[in-house]
């Protein structure tokens, strides 16, 4: 609907106008069918420089290394055709992010 569109656009300028350049790349993977649509209506907002950064990827693109010509494979997953041994969340960073949060919450609470 024009109504999805015109929150889309919305979204995107926000975006666009207070956090520009946020990301280095964008990867989606497995979107579903509607997603692919609905992003080909949006893309005409973006900028060029922003639209170079998204990757929509299939199951089979990732499987065949897809990620890996901008991220390294010891940085990957290996569902993502990586070889990281490191579970999401399990880095000594987002071990020490995690308590860090943890310790902010338990100070809003008392």
């Amino acid at each position: 609907s024009w109504e999805t569109i015109r929150l889309i656009k919305e979204r995107i300028e926000i975006g666009c106008n207070h956090y520009p350049n946020r990301a280095a790349h964008l990867f989606l993977v497995n979107v579903p069918d509607f997603f692919s649509k609905v992003f080909r209506l949006a893309e005409p907002l973006l900028s060029p420089q922003t639209k170079k950064k998204i990757s929509i990827l299939t199951e089979k693109e990732v499987a065949n290394g897809a990620m890996k010509k901008i991220i390294h494979p010891r940085q990957l997953l290996p569902e993502y055709a990586g070889n990281c041994k490191i579970q999401f969340g399990q880095s000594t960073w987002d071990k020490k992010l995690r308590r860090h949060v943890q310790k902010v919450q338990r100070k809003k609470r008392s």
